[in-house]
C-alpha cells in the first residue's frame, strides 16, 4: 500500500508522564485529512474534550506536514502548527515556513503531538 508521500506516522509526546510513541495512520485518515492543516484539525477534535482550556496541560499542539514535505517542490518546508488559542480558546492553526518540517518527515514522520507539562 502506497501513502503518496507521507511516511504514515505520528510521533506522540506525553511530558507529563514522560512517555512517548509512534502511532500509525492509514490510507483512509490522509487522504480525508489532506496536508498539515487537515491532520491538525483531524487531531485536535478527535483529541480534545470540550472543556480542555488553551492553558491545560492536554490542550495538545499538534505540528503537521504535508505530502509535499521534504521534497524538492519549492515551499515544501510549510509545517502547520494546531491547538486551542489563548484568544478564543478555539481551534487555531498556523503555518511556518522554514526546515521543520522537512526534518520532520526525514525522521519518517507526518506529526508530532506535544501534550503535558514538564
Amino acid at each position: 500500500m502506497s501513502l503518496y508521500g507521507y511516511a504514515g506516522k505520528i510521533l506522540r509526546v506525553n511530558l507529563t508522564e514522560e512517555k512517548f510513541f509512534d502511532e500509525p495512520l492509514d490510507q483512509g485518515v490522509l487522504t480525508r485529512f489532506i496536508g498539515g492543516a487537515g491532520l491538525g484539525a483531524k487531531y485536535l477534535y478527535q483529541d480534545h474534550p470540550a472543556n480542555v482550556a488553551w492553558s491545560d496541560p492536554d490542550n495538545e499542539i499538534i505540528f503537521a506536514n504535508g505530502p509535499f514535505s521534504n521534497t524538492a517542490l519549492g515551499g515544501s518546508g510549510t509545517i502547520s502548527v494546531t491547538a486551542k488559542g489563548p484568544m478564543t480558546n478555539l481551534a487555531g492553526s498556523s503555518q511556518g515556513n522554514g526546515y521543520m518540517g522537512a526534518f520532520l518527515k526525514s525522521c519518517e514522520y507526518d506529526g508530532l503531538i506535544v501534550k503535558g507539562k514538564a
